[in-house]
């Protein structure tokens, strides 16, 4: 596996009025992006066809937005946007969230950005 191939974890991503949310974590080789879990569905999305709801390819936010990362502790981080959003996230276990940040840093660092 390379640093540009698809990967996914299991987070915890905490929305604009810090509520946490279970998600996966997608990160390919120049974007990130979330998806539920599978059965995780809303009352809207029980009752619409798929198709119809925003797609998670219009969620999608380039690796070369984020302008620096920060881990509060072994199992947390939250990553600055250049758009002054944040996000922050919480992983069970702290090999996961080191492997997310090495990821992260690896690519910002082909893209020429800055590795904070």
């Amino acid at each position: 596996m390379t640093g540009k191939d698809l990967q996914e974890w299991y987070v915890i991503k905490f929305n604009k009025k810090n509520k946490p949310k279970e998600r996966i974590l997608c990160i390919d080789g120049f974007n990130l992006w979330h998806n539920r879990p599978e059965g995780d569905k809303s009352f809207l999305s029980s009752l619409v066809p798929t198709n119809l709801l925003k797609s998670s390819k219009n969620r999608q936010k380039p690796i070369s937005t984020i302008i620096a990362v920060r881990r509060q502790n072994p199992k947390e981080f939250t990553l600055y946007y250049s758009d002054k959003k944040e996000r922050s996230y919480m992983v069970k276990n702290p090999n996961d969230c080191s492997q997310i940040l090495a990821k992260l840093k690896f690519l910002r660092q082909g893209q020429g950005l800055n590795n904070n």
